[in-house]
């Protein structure tokens, strides 16, 4: 197969998951057809949060300046069918999401169109395939398919290191039996993030919250991450619901030693909040902020902080927050909001929050190091 070249735009993230079309019934109101969901939507939304549409100007060497968008940081794949975009309602995965009660807690899922999944070699000839980190929701038979795909197109395509490789576990193939294939494939990637059902399942373990236990999964996963890779620095993020979230960085590896770092975060809005309206797709904007927020800040307690902010504007809807422009009447942009709300304003209001000790932590900014921003 002959790989092309590819123009110099180098992205930050890119989601290989996919882009669904739900409908979405709740007992006692009409259902809502067409509303935009699935993995790549929520995942490309997280990173999409923290780089706006609005341009901005850069200098570049030699004093000359010139206009970017850093929303061309982020990148996703929507496989729509042949006859896309004619038929692209008619041709995007669709899906059943039914809710057995009207508290938007238990649920049903169910496709009702043959899926249709990314994979690497759908990246070929695009600028997707040359991003620094890649978003996985995946079996790990799969992602001990997907992963050798991605790095032999890189490397004949692009020539590049491995891009870092965040694998969000289905859900379905979190169980006991199940571990075994699960340590395999977190061989390949370089961050590993289960909930803390599916972690649990993974165990065999159904009780409730218990932080020193959740602390020995994170921990047993991440002697595991990357280990494929010599120069991987693993980490482990189990997201805990109400609880927040568990981040474990395997530092560095010398011999006959381990040395892991840890960062529990609560999360932005509290259970009990008006605000949280719908849980679907909050673990997959998580992923996409932590991965913006690993690649600006280049360690993971910060990263740890995008993500929370990113899944508090996935809980707030139904689908996907809503996005606003406003032009002054001077006529210049106004910075965008998601819900009337800047994603990085509530940012530095969440950061600001932390006053508890037991949020403090003594993080080495060169724990987790990404590629370079190109």
């Amino acid at each position: 197969m002959k790989y092309p070249q590819l123009g110099p735009q180098v992205l930050d993230f890119v989601s290989l998951g996919m882009v669904v079309l739900d409908e979405i019934r709740t007992p006692g109101w009409p259902p809502l057809t067409d509303v935009v969901g699935g993995s790549g939507a929520f995942a490309t939304l997280g990173a999409r949060l923290f780089n706006s549409g609005i341009p901005v100007s850069k200098v570049q060497p030699g004093g000359l300046s010139r206009l970017t968008w850093p929303s061309k940081n982020v990148g996703c794949m929507v496989r729509a069918g042949h006859d896309f975009p004619e038929h692209v309602l008619q041709e995007l995965d669709k899906g059943l999401l039914e809710y057995q009660d009207n508290t938007f807690g238990p649920k049903t899922f169910t496709y009702t169109t043959e899926p249709l999944k990314t994979k690497p070699i759908d990246l070929i000839d695009t600028p997707l395939l040359k991003a620094k980190i890649f978003h996985f929701l995946a079996t790990p038979d799969e992602i001990m398919q997907l992963v050798p795909q991605l790095r032999e197109a890189r490397r004949k395509y692009y020539s590049s290191r491995d891009a870092i490789v965040i694998w969000e576990p289905l859900p379905d193939s979190c169980t006991e039996d199940m571990m075994e294939h699960v340590l395999l494939a977190c061989e390949l990637v370089q961050i590993f993030s289960p909930n803390h059902i599916e972690a649990g399942n993974l165990f065999g373990y159904t009780g409730g919250f218990e932080k020193e236990r959740i602390e020995t999964y994170a921990k047993r996963f991440v002697s595991c991450i990357g280990i494929d890779n010599e120069d991987t620095r693993g980490i482990v993020v189990i997201r805990y619901a109400e609880h927040g979230s568990l981040t474990v960085d395997l530092a560095c590896r010398i011999p006959q030693q381990t040395i892991r770092q840890k960062v529990w975060l609560p999360p932005f809005y509290p259970s009990e909040s008006p605000k949280v309206v719908e849980a679907t797709g909050a673990g997959n904007a998580f992923l996409g902020g932590f991965a913006v927020g690993l690649i600006e800040s280049r360690e993971c307690r910060t990263a740890s902080v995008y993500d929370h902010i990113a899944a508090s504007f996935a809980v707030e809807q139904i689908g996907l927050p809503r996005l606003e422009l406003q032009i002054g009447d001077d006529g210049e942009t106004r910075p965008e909001t998601w819900n009337g709300v800047g994603g990085r304003g509530r940012l530095a209001d969440y950061e600001e929050s932390f006053v508890d000790d037991d949020h403090q932590f003594n993080w080495c900014r060169n724990n987790c190091v990404p590629p370079e921003r190109g």
